[in-house]
């Protein structure tokens, strides 16, 4: 169901559900501001790494880096700039064929179609650095939760594990259609789509949250042994969230 649901949103408008803006819904965000602000957010959180790091920051392109649910490549392409190969990663096909025709890749850069829920087709310490941002928040928590897991397992000893949740709602929500889950799937599949639609005209997306002490458990079991936290409002004004940057010891 999620694949499907990411299919429909990048052919209904691609850039409004990588990142969401009420004032950009119905294809109005322009392409090249579009991806200018993922210049800006690459660049802030190298900032953190180099601070966590405690150095000013990466010199020339080096190590391997997987940038999870890149969507259009919004953020791949600029961590191309900082990482001597990237591997863009999402389980929506015209998610990746938007991000190719946005621009040739460099080499180092490439994108890959995952519709697994897990990351099996890379195996123990593939990458240096592990990076995803405003995407585990739109998977249901026991995917957010093996992701997690999985984001730890591929990354290298010594190397960096970066993402983004909310952590909990300071606003009330409405009710979830749990209902739906026990209609036939077919029925359930319609419904989620028409839902999907309507807050799609209201500029919404749904967004699920982990607490930050059940975050933190899994980066310790998961052997993550130095652990950063920034707050993060990025998931919008009804969350509290945090940015969290794991190393692999």
């Amino acid at each position: 169901m999620l694949q499907r649901h990411w299919q429909s949103m990048a052919r209904a408008d691609a850039l409004w559900a990588v990142l969401t803006d009420p004032a950009k819904t119905g294809r109005r965000w322009n392409r090249e501001e579009f991806y200018a602000t993922g210049r800006a957010t690459v660049a802030a959180h190298m900032a953190r790494l180099a601070e966590a790091a405690g150095s000013e920051g990466r010199g020339a392109r080096e190590g391997r880096a997987l940038d999870f649910g890149c969507g259009v490549g919004r953020l791949t392409w600029v961590l191309g700039e900082y990482f001597a190969e990237v591997v863009g990663v999402d389980l929506a096909e015209e998610m990746l064929n938007q991000a190719r025709a946005y621009r040739t890749p460099p080499g180092g850069v490439s994108f890959v179609l995952n519709t697994r829920p897990d990351l099996r087709a890379w195996g123990d310490d593939s990458f240096d650095f592990v990076y995803s941002y405003l995407v585990l928040q739109h998977n249901p928590p026991v995917l957010m939760e093996t992701f997690i897991r999985e984001f730890c397992r591929v990354c290298r000893p010594g190397g960096d594990v970066m993402f983004q949740l909310p952590t909990h709602r300071v606003v009330p929500r409405r009710p979830k259609a749990w209902w739906l889950w026990l209609w036939p799937p077919v029925w359930a599949e319609r419904a989620w789509r028409v839902f999907n639609r309507v807050a799609a005209v209201r500029g919404e997306m749904e967004v699920n949250v982990l607490p930050a002490t059940r975050v933190r458990e899994l980066l310790r079991v998961a052997g993550m042994s130095e652990v950063h936290e920034w707050e993060d409002t990025s998931a919008g004004a009804e969350y509290q969230g945090i940015l969290y940057l794991a190393r692999k010891g």
